[in-house]
Order: C-alpha cells, then sequence, then structure tokens
C-alpha cells in the first residue's frame, strides 16, 4: 500500500494542472492513496470533488505533519489540536468523497492517552475508514521514543482499523511495534527511504543481494529519466541514489 506525497488542499483548488503532477499513478500500482492537507473545510472539500476525477484508492487527511510552513496556517499536527475543526473537514472530504477516507495522526500528548483516544473517536464517528497513529507529538517532529501505551489505547477504543507509524527503520523496531500496541498493521515512513527491502524483511524475506541493489537503482534512474527527462532527473536521481546506497550498507 502507498500514497502520493502529501498535496496541500488550496494548490488543487486554485493550481489544478500544477496539483495534478503529484496526483499520477502507475499502471503497477494496485493500491494507492492520496494524502490531503490543509485546515480550510470548504478548500478540502473542493479538492475532494476534484480528486473523484482520479483513481485513488483512499482519500487520506492529513493531521499529523509537524512541519512548521504547515503548523503555521493551522493544518497538519496543528489541526489535529483542534478536534472540531478537524472534525469539520473531514465531514466535507466524507460527504463528497467516492473512495473511502483515512486519517493519519499524531499523539497529542505522550504521557495521557485520553486526549489522543477522544480525537480519534471523534474522527472515527465523522466517517474516518481507518485511522493512522504516529507515535509522537508534533514537538518530537521525528526524534525520540515513540509513546506505544497511547497508540494501544486508540486501538482498543475505536471501531475502525488503526496502524501504528513512527520508528520503524528496521525488522526489530517493527516487531517491537506490533507487540507494544497490539496493532497489525504498520506504516513504514522514513525507515523505507534507502531501504525499499524493508518490508520484504519485516515479512521474513532476504536481504537484497548486491545484483538486485545494482538492478533497482537502474530501473530507478530508467524511471526518473522517462518522467522528467534526462537533466532534470539526474539532478533529482543523486540524492535517491545516495540514500540507496546508504541502506544498502
Amino acid at each position: 500500500y502507498a500514497f502520493t506525497e502529501m498535496v496541500d488542499a488550496a494548490s488543487i483548488v486554485y493550481s489544478p494542472d500544477r496539483a495534478k503532477q503529484f496526483l499520477r499513478r502507475g499502471e503497477e500500482e494496485s493500491f494507492l492513496g492520496v494524502q490531503l492537507v490543509g485546515a480550510d473545510p470548504g478548500w478540502l472539500k473542493k479538492s475532494a470533488v476534484f480528486l473523484d476525477a482520479f483513481d485513488f484508492s483512499v482519500v487520506d487527511l492529513n493531521l499529523g505533519c509537524p512541519v512548521p510552513k504547515v503548523v503555521k496556517k493551522g493544518a497538519g499536527a496543528a489541526l489535529g489540536k483542534n478536534a472540531e475543526l478537524a472534525v469539520r473537514c473531514l465531514d466535507g472530504i466524507v460527504a463528497v468523497s467516492r473512495a473511502p477516507v483515512t486519517v493519519k495522526m499524531r499523539i497529542l500528548d505522550a504521557a495521557d492517552p485520553a486526549p489522543s483516544v477522544a480525537l480519534a473517536v471523534k474522527l472515527a464517528e465523522a466517517g474516518a475508514r481507518a485511522i493512522t497513529v504516529h507515535g509522537r507529538t508534533r514537538d518530537a517532529f521525528y526524534t525520540g521514543e515513540i509513546a506505544f501505551d497511547v497508540i494501544r489505547e486508540i486501538a482498543q477504543n475505536v471501531d475502525v482499523p488503526v496502524i501504528s507509524n513512527g520508528g520503524i527503520p528496521s525488522v526489530e523496531n517493527a516487531l517491537t511495534m506490533r507487540q507494544k500496541t497490539g496493532c497489525s498493521r504498520l506504516m513504514l515512513a522514513q525507515g523505507a527511504m534507502g531501504n525499499p527491502w524493508l518490508f520484504r524483511l519485516i515479512e521474513g524475506g532476504s536481504a537484497p543481494t548486491f545484483g538486485e541493489w545494482k538492478s533497482v537503482v537502474i530501473e530507478h534512474l530508467e524511471n526518473m529519466i522517462s518522467l522528467y527527462g534526462e537533466s532534470d532527473a539526474m539532478k533529482r536521481a543523486r540524492c535517491d541514489v545516495v540514500t540507496v546506497a546508504t541502506g544498502m550498507a
């Protein structure tokens, strides 16, 4: 299961042609979700109407992005702290989307599960078909301990699937996440960057050989050239290849 990169609802409303570059789906992708970010119920609803022309498996509302330029607009993790507005935003998307609607959120308090549970319950009641929970607060960004008990409490108090997320760069971390949260579903993020074989390893598969690594790098470069053109693709790919090489190491 994979998602597009996060797409701003306002950019879809006001610059739909530019937004389309983030909404491409490969023929080989059996499942692809699109993740919306924004804090204006009207814009989010209009963007969901626009997305109905595309073939997405789910539409996901982001309540977890901690990046300052997103938070200062009241979106992402900031919207997660405003449960009433978050529910209004979700309501608008659910009302018009032909695809199932899901939510990705962060926990609100690492020491007290109650606020996070309350938010998740409201989102589920508003129509979220699944909820992904990053087990860190907004202030923690992407570092520090995961609040496993908070994710577990959420999973035990909502009637929709809960996907645990955050701090899963290895098989060991994945096992720990499953054991301590009780969630059978995991979302990998930064851990899979540079190591796309992490999914296979978690399922008990083997590590990549050098030949397989080489084949994937070449395929990646060829696909980027096809998509962006040679000059732009080679500039973009330098970072990608170094990242994959680091993952192989």
